[in-house]
């Protein structure tokens, strides 16, 4: 198992894909009043395991949020609103990744689902969250790197 460190837990509202500049830009320009009126600050809160691609044999398993999360799921589906048709994206999973498997074999991967399935929930202490960024993920040594491109504070 690789424990995903705390530094780079990121909780991804909608994936964009690969954007140009230009379309950054008028993306960022329409999210921009949409993200003002979110009360802020949410409060999010960690409570269940989400295993993925599925509780049997998962590669990864992330950490479920809970409390604020539905708030969150309608601005994701309101930002997919103001993107131009693409291929399907991903529901929003309302969670982070906490771990990843090192190999795919399949022994690990249901080693894995056992031991989510016989672990209790996690509870993480409830933490604010007063804005979004949006951010470019690349291919780094060890692991994705993220660079902060644009920020969108909550003020609702």
């Amino acid at each position: 198992m690789r424990f995903i460190p705390p530094s780079e837990w990121v909780v991804a509202v909608l994936n964009l894909g690969e954007v140009r500049l230009d379309e950054q830009a008028r993306l960022a320009g329409l999210a921009r009043p949409l993200l003002a009126q979110v009360p802020n600050p949410l409060t999010v809160t960690g409570d269940q395991w989400l295993p993925a691609p599925n509780p049997t044999m998962p590669r990864s398993v992330a950490v479920g949020l809970g409390t604020d999360v539905a708030v969150l799921a309608a601005v994701a589906k309101e930002l997919q609103a103001l993107m131009p048709p693409r291929d399907a994206q991903p529901e929003f999973l309302g969670g982070f990744e906490f771990a990843r498997l090192r190999s795919p074999q399949e022994k690990a991967r249901s080693e894995l689902g056992r031991a989510v399935r016989m672990s209790p929930a996690p509870v993480l202490p409830g933490f604010a969250l007063s804005g979004l960024e949006f951010l470019r993920a690349s291919a780094g040594v060890n692991g994705p790197e993220w660079q902060t491109v644009d920020q969108f504070p909550f003020s609702g």
